[in-house]
């Protein structure tokens, strides 16, 4: 048995993975040890030493980056902001990516949501901090 921080940060199973709280579950794909997921930035992943393939990605709503997106940056690596909540001391987003692609929760403090705020119909640049990632 495992303590309860390493079973947060490191989950041996997708079930753990789902079982420890608001998860954002998704399709994607490993190429040449790196992580991939349609439109969303995914550079800060650290390498993998995985065959290439499908997989699902497990990222926390906290580790999702979004900023209001720069006028006259690309669009790659963005979606449209859809429905904002604020629940205690966070703010819940809801982020639609075009493409077909789930509804991204992403989750910030009340503090940082104040520095930076979003609307609703804002385009952001969405990128992931951590993911767990398993072979689909």
């Amino acid at each position: 048995m495992d303590t309860p921080e390493a079973l947060y940060e490191k989950p041996a199973t997708p079930f753990v993975n789902r079982f420890l709280g608001d998860i954002n579950e998704l399709d994607g794909q490993i190429s040449n040890g790196r992580v991939l997921f349609g439109p969303v930035d995914t550079s800060l992943l650290p390498a993998l030493r995985v065959v290439d393939g499908a997989a699902k990605l497990y990222v926390r709503p906290h580790d999702i980056i979004a900023e209001a997106l720069v006028p006259g940056a690309p669009l790659q690596n963005s979606g449209i902001v859809r429905f904002i909540s604020s629940v205690g001391a966070n703010v819940r987003i809801e982020v639609e990516i075009e493409g077909g692609f789930p509804v991204l929760e992403v989750s910030q403090t009340r503090e940082h949501f104040a520095e930076k705020p979003l609307k609703i119909g804002e385009r952001v640049r969405l990128a992931f901090r951590r993911a767990q990632v398993f072979s689909a």
